[in-house]
């Protein structure tokens, strides 16, 4: 089955063949329409709700980093205690006598962290020259301890974001983030929970937001977490499904086209023959038969113009010697 140019010099395998076609490509279009927009539906949603599931993840790993970094403070508390210097780099103790003791590093005190005994643990976030820093208060025997927490540990991205993720956290009420590992979204983005998409420099990207609510184990503002993914990468699926769809669209018109022609060709054939052995029968070629086999109306048509050129060859034969007899006559 192959393609035969010569076929699409008539008129009518040229219609045909475009009704075919036509008649094909709509419906196969509107469906690959469809499936498109589903799977790129479903796909979109598989992944907001992939990022849903790990902004909840990090928020409870940041919880437990935090918590691990208050149980750490409250080392420094114990005489001769110690605590990795890895997760509170800092600290300090207000005594309730009066004075302030280093406990390790340099710390500047911090005003209006009072723990009242039994209290819980708080938690401030203090801001300077755009870096912020988390300041952890803590209620011992003596005093009020603080300690600034490394905020290496507590950001620490590598076990805390899967492959592709970013992450921005921000505290309720403050639109510049306490950390991101992209720039930094449109003011507000950070307001509510929920999936968001948004637009920047490095591309499109898919987000959800999350509220870590910390007032439960601090005394502090909720933070609000942001984790992303480049919509790209969300949707690179997406990518091979195309490929490979619009690879089987391709296939799917050649099998059209092709299947067009062969019922064409199974058409035309018999119609050129049929035309033929008119043209034969007009040029009084009597003897000539179109040979056209199968049971079908080309079969009865080419059968009914067989017997009639045999018996327009019966008549034109008899006139024939019907009109040598007359010129017998005429000349005797």
């Amino acid at each position: 089955m192959g393609f035969d140019r010569n076929l699409l010099g008539s008129r009518v395998a040229r219609r045909t063949l475009t009704a075919f076609v036509v008649a094909c490509l709509i419906p196969l279009s509107f469906a690959a329409g469809l499936a498109f927009l589903q799977v790129s539906s479903t796909l979109e949603r598989r992944a907001l709700a992939d990022l849903e599931a790990a902004s909840r993840g990090i928020g409870q790993q940041i919880l437990d980093r935090l918590l691990i970094a208050h149980a750490a403070l409250e080392q420094l508390a114990v005489p001769a205690g110690r605590s990795n210097a890895t997760i509170i780099d800092a600290a300090y103790l207000a005594a309730d006598a009066g004075g302030v003791l280093p406990l390790r590093g340099s710390l500047d005190v911090v005003g209006g962290i009072e723990v009242a005994p039994g209290g819980k643990p708080e938690l401030v976030v203090r801001r300077i020259d755009g870096q912020a820093e988390l300041l952890l208060g803590v209620r011992s025997e003596a005093g009020t301890l603080v300690g600034r927490v490394n905020g290496a540990y507590v950001w620490e991205t590598a076990g805390l974001l899967p492959y592709g993720l970013g992450l921005c956290a921000f505290e309720f009420g403050y639109e510049e983030p306490l950390f991101c590992t992209h720039s930094v979204p449109d003011a507000g983005i950070q307001a509510g929970d929920g999936a968001i998409t948004w637009e920047s420099e490095e591309g499109q990207y898919l987000a959800t937001r999350w509220e870590l609510f910390l007032p439960s184990r601090f005394t502090t503002r909720p933070w609000t977490l942001v984790v992303s993914q480049p919509r790209a990468l969300a949707l690179e699926s997406l990518t091979a499904f195309n490929r490979v769809f619009l690879q089987a669209f391709a296939i799917s018109v050649i099998v059209i086209v092709l299947l067009s022609m062969r019922q064409i060709r199974r058409v035309l054939g018999p119609l050129a023959q049929l035309v033929s052995g008119t043209r034969r029968i007009a040029r009084r070629e009597f003897s000539a038969r179109v040979e056209i086999r199968g049971d079908d109306e080309f079969g009865e048509l080419a059968d009914a113009m067989n017997d009639m050129a045999k018996r327009l060859g019966q008549q034109f034969d008899a006139l024939s010697i019907l009109a040598d007899i007359d010129n017998l006559i005429l000349s005797s």
